[in-house]
């Protein structure tokens, strides 16, 4: 019996292309339109700590909803969990206004396959890109890695990497209501400067300031995974691509940039096994689980953690195999 050819990894279509590029330069440039009439505003409405505050308040919020559930919980079922929670992490992560969830996740799934391969859709270390003059050649693939590939790489395969969120019908639904999501992620800001001041003013700097400034900082922040993540940092563990964990990184990630740790246990639900390595988003779990709302939490072995171990002399020469 002939075997079935093997489906590709990236759908090479113009038309395709040509909206997910479409999608992901206004992704790029509105929040930084956003983010400069946040700065000329503030010269006439000046800024204090209520829109700071409500910035990093809706910047945590989402944070968890990426980590915890996009990343976590849907993409490498490190936990379960009740259906009305999986619903509000995802929600709560469209609010970053990333793309929608299930291509969100085929696109981690697809990296994680073909990590620091050509195939990976964004590698520092191996681009299918043409080279650029070998000056700029290591900007240009960290910038590829952060943030270049949404608008240059092809459409990765959703069915091959997604197939099990293409069936379900609620984050389905939610997926449809991105931009809806998003727009909330505005108004709710909004909504707290103008309780808080009783004043147009306030709901304008806090729509600002918890809106564009906060999804620009977040894009800026959360894609070091990518880039900064699998360029520089401590690699422990045989994971046979450059995966680092990058301790400064984690902090805005919320544990996410321990890369290597995350790359030798896609699915562990906790990633820090150091006093340094702060993982936010693993502390959320297991308050989840004290709680009840999280169970059948997965997490390495001793045995597990002690046979992905590199032997010391490795460390430095790993990574560029």
């Amino acid at each position: 019996m002939a075997s079935l050819p093997t489906p590709r990894v990236a759908i090479h279509s113009e038309a395709l292309f040509r909206a997910k590029r479409r999608a992901a330069l206004l992704t790029l440039w509105l929040p930084i339109a956003g983010t400069l009439l946040a700065g000329v505003s503030a010269f006439w409405l000046p800024i204090g700590g209520l829109e700071l505050g409500v910035a990093l308040g809706m910047f945590v919020w989402v944070t968890l909803g990426l980590e915890v559930g996009f990343h976590r919980l849907v993409a490498h079922k490190a936990f379960e969990t009740h259906r009305w929670l999986r619903a509000t992490l995802w929600a709560s992560a469209l609010m970053a206004g990333q793309g929608g969830g299930t291509y969100w996740i085929a696109q981690h799934r697809r990296h994680h396959s073909h990590s620091d391969t050509p195939l990976d859709p964004h590698s520092p270390v191996a681009t299918p890109l043409a080279p650029p003059p070998r000056r700029w050649a290591a900007l240009h693939r960290l910038w590829h890695a952060h943030q270049g590939h949404t608008y240059r790489d092809a459409t990765t395969n959703v069915m091959l990497f997604a197939p099990d969120l293409l069936r379900d019908p609620l984050l389905k639904r939610l997926d449809r209501q991105h931009a809806a999501w998003v727009a909330l992620g505005l108004l709710i800001p909004a909504a707290m400067g103008a309780a808080a001041t009783q004043s147009w003013q306030g709901a304008w700097n806090c729509l600002l300031w918890g809106g564009p400034v906060r999804i620009f900082v977040q894009h800026q922040l959360f894609f070091t995974n990518s880039s900064i993540a699998h360029a520089f940092g401590e690699q422990r563990f045989d994971t046979r691509d450059n995966s680092r964990n990058n301790w400064l990184c984690a902090l805005w990630t919320f544990g996410s940039a321990l890369q290597n740790t995350h790359h030798a246990f896609a699915s562990s639900a906790y990633l820090s096994q150091r006093w340094y390595e702060i993982d936010i988003a693993g502390g959320a779990i297991r308050l989840l689980a004290a709680l009840g709302l999280a169970w059948d939490v997965r997490q390495p072995s001793p045995e597990q953690i002690a046979g992905k171990l590199l032997a010391p002399q490795a460390h430095e020469h790993h990574g560029h195999r």
